[in-house]
């Protein structure tokens, strides 16, 4: 792992350190990142026995890599709304790289504290990231307990492994939920209150997806394909090109020719690769665009909507409702 300045990795390892501990009366602690690496904030909120939350919402101006120490729970539920972000191991072991995409959300079954690792972050490319911890034997109601248990795509009896996870595509209630939260504008116990009702809901919609969808891949059997292949390395670079050229991607037959994949191999392999189509890949990039654009306030929704590829202000609209459950105008009020 190349580190870019001493200096700035130190302060950016300071921004990663996770587990602070918030004061004695405190719900929440906001860290920013220092201005000399970037932009933004990280979120610590604490709901109680069992439930806590990190809200991390930032851009660096260089690509940065730091070293961090993982907080322990359980069970993790990871919702990316933007940007991407990769975990690599300190040293050999039974971990491998653990990566996070928009439009997706992880969930993680962990059986001992992990090692020490890397989060590497690249340049210009703002983070989203909502992070859910959980210890279910601190949940209240036994139910409730049982039942998160029973909903996992894994379970503690089926494997030794000391870390799974799943990775799948992230819906639009979920992704609604997790704005909701962002923009909770309660105090006191009102706050924890509400946040613990959007935490559960987040759980809630989380196993609704798997009590309704295949049971997806755990970590172990995906260990069983090669970890780097070269048509990866294609894929990889298709994602590439179309986080650049997102208002005007190229075809599927230029991106084919561009990376040296034929069509068949580029759509099947991005679908499982990324676990999306390229077409659904693309409308969650101009959407999050397209919502941060809004959020700036200096364009209106038609300017938004030509940024980010849409020639017609009503399409973009309704794709924009779709996605996120409320028309593109709310932003602008």
């Amino acid at each position: 792992m190349q580190f870019i300045m001493i200096n700035k990795n130190i302060l950016f390892e300071r921004f990663q350190s996770y587990g602070q501990q918030p004061g004695k009366n405190e719900l929440e602690t906001v860290l920013t990142i220092p201005g000399d690496i970037g932009e933004g904030y990280r979120r610590e909120i604490s709901l109680g026995p069992g439930l806590k939350f990190y809200v991390e919402h930032y851009t660096v101006n260089e690509k940065m890599c730091a070293r961090v120490v993982p907080e322990y729970f359980t069970l993790g539920l990871s919702i990316c709304m933007s940007g991407h972000l990769n975990w690599t191991p300190a040293g050999p072991g039974q971990l491998p790289t653990y990566r996070t995409w928009s439009g997706q959300f992880d969930l993680s079954l962990s059986r001992s504290k992990i090692d020490n690792g890397y989060i590497e972050c690249l340049p210009h490319e703002p983070v989203l990231l909502v992070s859910l911890l959980i210890e279910p034997d601190m949940l209240p109601y036994e139910s409730v307990r049982e039942g998160l248990m029973k909903a996992l795509p894994f379970s503690m009896a089926e494997s030794s492994d000391i870390f799974s996870h799943t990775k799948q595509p992230l819906s639009p209630r979920m992704g609604v939920a997790v704005r909701q939260l962002m923009a909770c504008n309660f105090n006191g116990t009102a706050k924890t209150i509400y946040l613990t009702s959007k935490a559960f809901e987040l759980i809630a919609l989380a196993m609704d997806h798997f009590s309704t969808a295949p049971i997806p891949l755990s970590l172990t059997e995906s260990r069983k394909r090669p970890p780097c292949s070269r048509e990866r390395e294609q894929l990889c670079r298709v994602r590439s090109i179309l986080d650049r050229q997102y208002p005007n991607p190229p075809s599927l037959d230029r991106l084919a020719r561009q990376t040296g994949l034929n069509q068949t191999k580029l759509k099947k392999g991005f679908k499982h690769l990324f676990h999306t189509t390229i077409s659904s890949y693309l409308l969650n990039r101009r959407m999050e665009k397209g919502r941060e654009l809004l959020q700036k306030g200096d364009t209106n929704v038609s300017e938004v909507a030509f940024k980010v590829g849409y020639a017609n202000r009503a399409h973009f609209t309704r794709a924009f409702t779709r996605q996120f459950g409320y028309p593109p105008v709310t932003l602008l009020k």
